[in-house]
């Protein structure tokens, strides 16, 4: 039997200034949502800093991300960032980047003034602690505006492959199934 033996250093690059970046739109102003609340123009602190919770708000896992909120006098918007070096990160943007124009947000919330006008709660001021990609989101017409694309991606499912092999034939074989494809 021959062997080859292959010396190699793989190099990833990538311009993680803006990779996994995104901008989600998480509230409207202005309309009743889903749960009977009005959410106010200026019920949110412009440039507070926030996380990116993991998918429908799982408080138990670890944050998949961080952000800043902003607003104009129709909606308000979180500029985000998903943290790719993790697994719960990259699971998240992935999904969302997949999801796309379907994906639907939502934010966990401490409400600091409100008052009721009829039979709904009209929020004029909230603390908020966390903004989350959900299945369907209390909101209405919550949306991602743009997401920015992971170049690395390949890189790193083959780093992942790469990990993954148990042997030395294993990573022979890999390596030249490479080769083959250049």
């Amino acid at each position: 039997m021959e062997k080859k033996i292959f010396n190699f250093q793989i190099n990833f690059k990538e311009n993680s200034e803006n990779t996994g970046k995104f901008t989600a739109i998480f509230s409207r102003f202005n309309e009743v949502d889903k749960h009977g609340d009005i959410t106010l123009p200026g019920a949110f602190t412009e440039n507070q800093k926030v996380k990116i919770s993991a998918w429908g708000h799982n408080w138990g896992s670890l944050p998949v991300g961080r952000g800043t909120i902003h607003s104009d006098n129709q909606k308000a918007w979180v500029d985000g960032q998903f943290f790719l070096n993790t697994t719960h990160g990259m699971d998240t943007y992935n999904t969302v980047k997949g999801l796309n124009e379907l994906s639907e947000w939502s934010y966990g919330f401490e409400v600091l003034d409100s008052e009721m006008v009829e039979d709904n709660r009209v929020l004029k001021k909230m603390n908020v602690f966390e903004i989350s990609p959900v299945l369907v989101g209390a909101g209405n017409n919550t949306s991602l505006e743009k997401i920015k694309s992971y170049k690395g991606s390949e890189a790193h499912l083959m780093l992942a492959e790469i990990k993954r092999l148990k042997s030395r034939n294993e990573a022979m074989d890999f390596l030249t199934e490479i080769q083959r494809l250049k």
